[in-house]
């Protein structure tokens, strides 16, 4: 069974805050360096320009926001997994062992009351 992790390292957390930096600053750079590429070239309709600015956009924007942000909040919740799973064999182990104590608690307990039984009879006394 593994050990749980408890130091968790600030790397690992991924703020809202961080996340909308992170969105926002990524898509105004590449909307900004696409219209000044698209100024630079030869004048086309304007269609056509908006369907490029969308297309390079979207194919620009993907690879950063997988890095930065989906693959993060991936790697997060396959470390909740882990530790989901973790816990419930602890959960378990602790189950098993409270039965056990239990027994041992019951077994003990009804050699206590024999024993008793067993002294009162001795003495000449009745036994619970």
């Amino acid at each position: 069974m593994n050990s749980i992790n408890r130091n968790t390292e600030p790397s690992d957390a991924i703020s809202p805050f961080r996340m909308l930096v992170v969105l926002t600053c990524t898509v105004f750079f590449v909307e900004l360096s696409i219209m000044v590429v698209l100024g630079k070239l030869m004048p086309m309709p304007e269609w056509i320009e908006n369907l490029l600015d969308a297309f390079v956009l979207t194919a620009l924007l993907f690879p950063a926001l997988y890095y930065w942000i989906f693959r993060p909040m991936t790697l997060l919740i396959e470390k909740h997994k882990l530790a989901e799973v973790e816990l419930l064999e602890i959960r378990d182990l602790l189950e098993h062992i409270a039965e056990v104590r239990e027994q041992e608690l019951q077994s003990a307990k009804a050699a206590s009351d024999n024993m008793s039984a067993e002294i009162a009879l001795l003495r000449g006394t009745p036994g619970k």
